[in-house]
């Protein structure tokens, strides 16, 4: 291993020493500040995806609002998600790789009932003969849309390992 290499990995085990031993966001870490956390990180993401539907500018205060539970859901977890492997033990590596699968697979679900309903709506218009297409979208309401898939990508890894390290 070079120097440079040597030095990196160095820097990295003290970071999450460091990490590991923090205690000044403990009051992120109990069963009802995490549930909390991820029940507001829902409430956030139904606010800016309304909000931008009706305004395009004032949808960024509850955007903010997200990214900031976002990241506080990341600290209550310590940050688990980001950590090599060789830093976890086998609990927290199999806890963190069953919810990736479990984010992902409510992903996947939400995204595929996203493209069955355009497509029954598509279908439903050319039975009634009305085969109009045309959308017209405004840029918050695009916006809406865009955060309606973004936000819940960002958020659910976070928050099911937050949900379930809450409940042990």
């Amino acid at each position: 291993m070079s120097p440079k290499n040597e030095k990196q990995e160095a820097a990295l085990e003290k970071r999450v020493a460091t990490l590991m031993a923090d205690t000044s966001w403990n009051w992120t870490r109990t069963t009802l500040a995490r549930r909390a956390l991820v029940i507001l990180g829902v409430l956030c993401w139904v606010a800016t995806c309304t909000v931008f539907v009706w305004s395009d500018i004032w949808g960024v205060i509850p955007l903010a609002l997200c990214f900031a539970v976002y990241l506080l859901l990341r600290v209550s977890v310590r940050s688990i998600a980001d950590l090599p492997d060789r830093f976890l033990d086998e609990r927290q590596l199999k806890l963190r790789n069953r919810t990736y699968l479990q984010a992902y697979q409510l992903i996947g679900g939400v995204v595929s009932v996203m493209a069955l309903a355009l497509l029954l709506f598509t279908i439903s218009q050319d039975v009634q003969k009305v085969a109009s297409y045309r959308f017209d979208l405004s840029f918050g309401q695009v916006e809406a849309v865009v955060w309606f898939f973004f936000i819940p990508m960002l958020l659910l890894p976070s928050a099911v390992l937050t949900w379930d390290e809450a409940g042990r």
